[in-house]
């Protein structure tokens, strides 16, 4: 009767211990699912880091191969081809200014086509005309959050816009964002760079004052013309003209 009505010392401490014994079972569960959660958050920070470290290798490689384009339409293509697997997105195109500085156009596009990308477009006019008048290195969200865009600015201009659409199944997240940032700036370098070898190349074969071709790209041209009629069989004259006086008419006009 004394251990039924739990007087009994041993009993006291049999269901203390007991007690003990749960308070520290559920401990040890309440440890073990905050471990399951860490365990969690560490393999999902695992594998964005390892998605981020394979980001910035494919990063490394577009860079290079970008950059080591010397024709402006080959910059445009490798920067888009190279951004369809760097970051997530639908549609991607390139507008580059016009001569006039007041509008833009699109040069090149990829992706699923879409109507709402015009073929051109005014300073300030719409997401990619306010990203061009911005001449800022920031880039702009559509207020439907849809469409980024991106500036391809050199140190002291802007030479266009880079736009995205975003892919409503894999949202551009903050450090895609900045990768497609870099990528803009790599861009915009390496069309100022090939450019820049255009108008050199172009000054080395022609006449700075008439813009006529020069002699040295006659002795350029006149191997490529010959090796071509040999190939395909037929015959080349050559006409040398001896203009009179005409260094006078180089010194007057």
């Amino acid at each position: 009767r004394s251990m039924v009505a739990g007087d009994d010392p041993l009993t006291h401490e049999l269901t203390a211990r007991i007690r003990d014994l749960e308070d520290q079972l559920e401990q040890m569960r309440a440890s073990s699912n905050q471990l399951e959660v860490y365990a969690a958050d560490l393999q999902q920070t695992y594998g964005e880091l390892r998605r981020r470290v394979s980001q910035m290798q494919a990063l490394h490689r577009l860079t290079i191969g970008v950059s080591s384009q010397l024709e402006p339409a080959e910059v445009l293509n490798e920067t888009l081809a190279g951004l369809a697997p760097l970051v997530p997105h639908r549609v991607s195109a390139i507008y580059l200014r016009n001569e006039d500085l007041r509008s833009a156009s699109r040069r090149l596009i990829s992706g699923d086509p879409v109507e709402d990308l015009p073929e051109r477009v005014d300073l300030s006019e719409g997401l990619i005309g306010r990203t061009l008048a911005s001449d800022g290195p920031i880039s702009a969200m559509s207020p439907d959050g849809d469409w980024l865009a991106i500036p391809l600015r050199t140190a002291n201009q802007t030479l266009g816009v880079l736009i995205l659409r975003q892919d409503p199944e894999a949202p551009l997240s903050a450090p895609d964002r900045q990768v497609a940032e870099m990528l803009g700036a790599v861009a915009a370098q390496s069309l100022q760079n090939a450019e820049r070898y255009r108008q050199v190349a172009a000054e080395a074969v022609t006449d700075a004052l008439t813009g006529v071709y020069n002699y040295r790209c006659f002795r350029q041209q006149l191997p490529r013309e010959l090796a071509r009629a040999r190939r395909l069989k037929y015959q080349v004259g050559l006409v040398i003209a001896d203009l009179d006086h005409f260094k006078q008419i180089n010194d007057r006009f």
